[in-house]
């Protein structure tokens, strides 16, 4: 265990585990996922008017790409001034800024340092402004997806995005019923997937160190590719969510071995999880500390009777 020595955090780690970078108020830190590791500044967001909390590590893990916001804006709905597109390596030295795209709030999803492309996008209340691809020259695409398409999420190895659309479901919830998956430097090259039996969609997750999504559904488990869906796996004994806010999260293990799937099946702020592996097929009701299952945390099994 280690103190990071903030309040809340929301962090995210290294593509191979071993660091976790967080915001400290206006300082973005890093830190060894070793015990006793000490955090270090990698950049400080100071200039007036500016503020960050969108970024993501290279693929690499080398290098961090933030979006820093600025220039006014933000009232009802509106996107800042600028969002300013600056990297930093994590050993250390000065953020360089790429590019700004001005009256726009950019969040960034990956950076390939091979392929020397930064890819983000621009959400706003009712989906989608924009898909961006952005060249470590400075050269900025910007894609018009379908507007109802949220929560992008990019493949671990930065080669395929996906969105997730929203549509009217039974009472005043909105539903998940397809993904469109695309290559990161094309969205007009992607696909849109359903799949072949009824239902809404729950959840989907990327599965670590593979191109593969995770879907889940009330009964079931899909794992699909980025053109059509895989295998099924079949969970007839899941939780029922609640009517009322049917809400549901995935975690993979390293490695795609086994999932934690937490259902909202309450109106209260709590949740059931149950861990599934697939090798075996067993599932497994757990206990968590929180609502939901995040990286970091840990549980242990029951062995098998």
């Amino acid at each position: 265990m280690f103190i990071l020595g903030t309040g809340n955090v929301s962090g995210t780690v290294s593509h191979d585990g071993r660091r976790l970078a967080y915001w400290d108020k206006t300082a973005l830190r890093v830190i060894d996922i070793t015990p006793v590791a000490v955090p270090r500044t990698l950049m400080s967001v100071t200039a007036a008017g500016e503020y960050a909390y969108n970024f993501a590590w290279s693929t690499d893990n080398t290098g961090i790409v933030v979006g820093v916001a600025g220039g006014g804006g933000g009232a009802a709905d509106a996107p800042p001034g600028y969002t300013a597109i600056r990297v930093i390596e994590v050993t250390g030295g000065q953020p360089r800024e790429i590019t700004r795209i001005a009256n726009a709030n950019v969040v960034p999803l990956a950076w390939d340092r091979t392929a020397r492309l930064i890819v983000a996008y621009e959400p706003v209340c009712c989906g989608t402004l924009n898909y961006d691809t952005i060249t470590e020259d400075g050269s900025v695409k910007r894609t018009k997806p379908a507007f109802d398409l949220f929560f992008f999420q990019v493949s671990n190895d930065a080669k395929f995005v996906f969105g997730r659309n929203l549509a009217s479901g039974d009472g005043p919830f909105m539903q998940t019923t397809f993904l469109r998956v695309w290559p990161v430097d094309s969205y007009e090259a992607g696909t849109t997937i359903r799949s072949a039996k009824a239902g809404p969609i729950r959840a989907a997750e990327w599965l670590p160190g593979s191109e593969e999504i995770g879907v889940l559904f009330d009964d079931r488990l899909e794992i699909w590719s980025p053109t059509a869906v895989s295998r099924s796996i079949s969970l007839p004994n899941l939780p029922r969510l609640a009517a009322t806010n049917p809400n549901a999260s995935l975690l993979f293990r390293t490695g795609g071995t086994a999932v934690f799937i937490s259902l909202q099946t309450t109106t209260s702020a709590s949740a059931d999880t149950v861990a599934v592996d697939f090798a075996s097929g067993r599932s497994e009701a757990v206990v968590w500390g929180g609502l939901w299952p995040s990286p970091g945390s840990s549980v242990r099994l029951p062995s098998p009777s």
